[in-house]
């Protein structure tokens, strides 16, 4: 049951490991500065957007049936465009379904 459906899905690869977090977890490039967009855009334009690695996966659950539901449920699609994204299988997959499903693209 989804009650609030983000409106905008964040779509990209992780990136190169940049720091470590306090407990010794990377940090990786590409998901920081996502993770800081997505802030903002939740705060400025009052959307909720879906993020893999906040709230947007679920532990054990098929990640590629969860990927392309999030992506059919949303509006819009912000690609953030890569070397390594476009060498990563499940970044085709989602801009796949956003093309497929018609979303607006914003790269």
């Amino acid at each position: 049951l989804d009650i609030l459906c983000p409106e905008v899905f964040l779509s990209y690869q992780w990136g190169s490991i940049c720091d470590y977090h306090p407990d010794g977890s990377p940090i990786f490039s590409t998901q920081k500065l996502v993770k800081d967009v997505r802030r903002k855009i939740e705060m400025r334009a009052d959307v909720l957007c879906w993020l893999d690695v906040e709230g947007g996966l679920s532990a054990g659950q098929d990640h590629v049936r969860q990927m392309a539901e999030g992506v059919e449920k949303a509006f819009v699609a912000v690609i953030f465009l890569s070397d390594a994204y476009v060498n990563s299988m499940n970044c085709k997959r989602e801009i796949h379904c956003a093309i497929e499903g018609r979303k607006l693209i914003i790269p």
